[in-house]
């Protein structure tokens, strides 16, 4: 939904105690691929990227995703879908934004370094940029 004008105006002072998180996930995809050749030899690599990351890429974003969202108001995501291993480092799997009050901040970006910390060996890496003026919630 697109607002001009007036109702801008009127709708600023309802966002003045909130503020704009945005969360990008990467994946080493190279990383995961290793991972999950190790649990399951028998599959071919192909296979083992499109199942492995469908599945388990998929569960690890709910999880964190679920985490965040307890910490925001709103939250809006671009879910970017998995791709096969490149020679960049990290693939861009999920862009996400969150509407936070200002008073929650300290609570939300230390749940974003929580579940960054704990899925670093997994393969995953979590960026935060804030605060912003909730531009993306008007």
């Amino acid at each position: 939904m697109e607002y001009r004008g007036k109702e801008v105006k009127r709708l600023l002072p309802e966002l003045d105690d909130r503020e704009q998180w945005e969360v990008k996930i990467y994946a080493d995809l190279r990383r995961w691929k290793d991972c999950l050749s190790q649990t399951r030899p028998e599959t071919k690599e192909d296979e083992l990227i499109q199942e492995g990351l469908n599945t388990k890429l998929n569960e690890y974003k709910q999880k964190s995703l679920g985490w965040m969202s307890k910490q925001a108001l709103d939250a809006r995501f671009n879910e970017i879908p998995p791709q096969k291993p490149n020679r960049r480092k990290k693939t861009l799997i999920l862009e996400s934004t969150f509407l936070v009050l200002k008073e929650s901040r300290e609570n939300f970006t230390g749940v974003v370094r929580c579940i960054r910390k704990e899925y670093k060996s997994k393969g995953l890496d979590f960026e935060y940029l804030g605060p912003k003026l909730p531009y993306d919630f008007l």
